[in-house]
């Protein structure tokens, strides 16, 4: 069952007058309601308390009032769980064009559906009905949970404010005092949670713009502030090397949270080194890792529709702007300087009649709302333009069309090798056996997940710098001639690999019974 009002696709919360004039409360819910599964969906009527029901196109109202639903979802038997993080993008966008994002965040959701198969679970992070529908979840929409403009960070300035009045007279009012969190669609949410949960992978460091740091930081902030219990999940913090700001409030908000579950371990070396208490910091490995939905698509008659040989070696190069030399990492086109490199590794593949594949792991959606490929695209088509004429470029293919993530996972299992500047293309090949090479960024600030998801698999001997032509290509070379010994031993360390990945579930389980205790 899912609880909006308003437009059925759309998940709000409401404002502090309607809060006021309805009794329906915290309206941006969805209840799992065994035994109901014919419930398909379920819309508020914004401006009464009035519920509809709609199945197959009819309407009829239930016998429910908002106090019911609000008085359902916040069960004191029941853990409220609420996922955000720097991640959040427009709606349904994080499933399509981001693939890397959607690789952790349908394992992420499942396992938590799993973990807390009765419990509520909201987030902030802008996933599509579809999404939300297929694990039970509330999606909240507003603006306030996705943008970083300038009026965002009046907003927080507005619910500090708030929340200090709050702490005030909760003293002297007890608990009527929490009407005023109402006047605040993140406090009201937060208020809701019994453990909070951040999101935000490597972005929470030097790789957000000054913006989006700072409208992160105050939401960790008042979380800490209303004594939730904050998780850093599949994280890799870092690094905080731009300036004093960074390091200071990167170093108190990290201290304060009360689990750091960190998804490669060169973050928690880093963060080890960086003055984080120790005993916060957890070891576990990426949810990408537990990834196992199947779209379906027929991998065979795609490669043969893109004018891929099956019964040739496929090996698959992926890289982005990331992987360039020099910044921005959007740039396009590029000055074939910058990938001059990457055409060496193609020329020592078509050397030896193998097909090399130029592969976009990102997307954008089309004004039709179908998608197109991403910027990473313009970077292959200009690496195949830049071939020699000595190359057999007949060995050589772009991939034309953008797939959703399921399909590309689908494709780059069907290579004998892989060469990927993405992490979670890499992390596709390896929890799928491809032999895989492990290509860095290029430019500072480099970050460390890449180096820590080639450490927690035991591959640090294929993880290379794409500025060292001689390394680059000598680690590629020998890696292709040992790729059967490499894919033997990428299936025997993938075990605990992934029990490492489940590891994130059970502590947050833990977490979360500890905290309604």
């Amino acid at each position: 069952m899912q609880v909006v009002f308003g437009k059925p696709r759309v998940f709000y919360h409401p404002s502090a007058a309607n809060l006021a004039a309805s009794a329906v409360g915290l309206l941006s819910l969805r209840v799992a309601t065994p035994g109901n599964s014919g419930c398909k969906s379920v819309f508020i009527v914004y401006n009464s308390t009035q519920i509809t029901h709609k199945k197959n196109g009819n309407s009829a109202c239930l016998n429910w009032t908002g106090e019911n639903l609000a008085q359902s979802e916040n069960s004191s038997a029941h853990k409220h769980i609420l996922i955000i993080g720097l991640t959040s993008v427009k709606l349904g966008a994080l499933e399509k064009t981001n693939i890397g994002n959607y690789l952790i965040v349908d394992p992420m959701f499942q396992y938590l559906r799993k973990s807390f198969p009765a419990d509520p679970i909201r987030t902030t992070l802008q996933l599509s009905p579809e999404f939300l529908d297929r694990y039970a979840i509330t999606g909240l929409s507003h603006k306030r949970f996705w943008t970083y403009r300038p009026g965002t960070l009046l907003i927080s300035l507005k619910d500090t404010l708030l929340f200090g009045i709050y702490a005030l007279i909760k003293p002297l009012l007890g608990k009527p005092a929490k009407k005023l969190l109402s006047g605040s669609r993140l406090l009201t949410q937060l208020d809701w949670a019994d453990v909070v949960v951040d999101f935000s992978g490597d972005l929470y460091g030097d790789n957000a713009p000054l913006n989006r740091f700072i409208e992160e930081t105050f939401k960790l902030q008042f979380a800490l502030w209303m004594k939730k219990p904050l998780v850093l999940f599949a994280s890799s913090p870092g690094p905080f090397t731009r300036n004093f700001l960074y390091r200071a409030i990167g170093k108190r908000v990290l201290n304060r949270a009360t689990v750091i579950l960190n998804r490669e371990p060169q973050s928690s070396l880093y963060l080890k080194n960086f003055g984080i208490d120790p005993q916060k910091i957890v070891d576990t490995a990426c949810p990408s890792f537990l990834f196992s939905r199947n779209s379906g698509a027929d991998i065979p008659r795609i490669l043969q529709g893109e004018g891929i040989d099956p019964a040739r070696p496929k090996v698959g190069l992926i890289v982005s702007g990331w992987n360039m030399p020099t910044p921005p990492f959007d740039k396009v086109p590029r000055e074939q300087s910058d990938f001059a490199n990457f055409l060496e590794v193609i020329s020592f593949f078509t050397r030896q009649k193998v097909q090399v594949i130029l592969i976009s792991h990102s997307n954008r959606i089309a004004p039709d709302g179908g998608l197109i490929p991403g910027p990473d695209h313009v970077i292959c088509k200009q690496i195949y333009a830049a071939m020699p004429e000595s190359a057999d470029k007949a060995l050589l293919k772009v991939l034309s069309k953008a797939y959703d993530p399921e399909t590309m996972r689908g494709i780059l299992a069907g290579l004998d090798f892989l060469v990927s500047g993405r992490l979670h293309a890499a992390i596709s090949g390896l929890s799928q056996g491809v032999p895989t090479v492990i290509v860095d960024y290029g430019f500072p600030p480099k970050g460390h997940k890449l180096l820590g998801i080639a450490r927690l698999m035991g591959i640090t001997d294929l993880f290379c710098d794409p500025n060292d032509k001689e390394k680059l290509l000598a680690v590629i070379s020998g890696a292709w001639q040992e790729r059967a010994a490499i894919r033997r031993r990428i299936e025997q360390n993938l075990v605990g690999v992934k029990k490492k990945a489940e590891l994130n579930f059970t502590l947050l389980k833990e977490l979360a019974e500890k905290s309604v205790e």
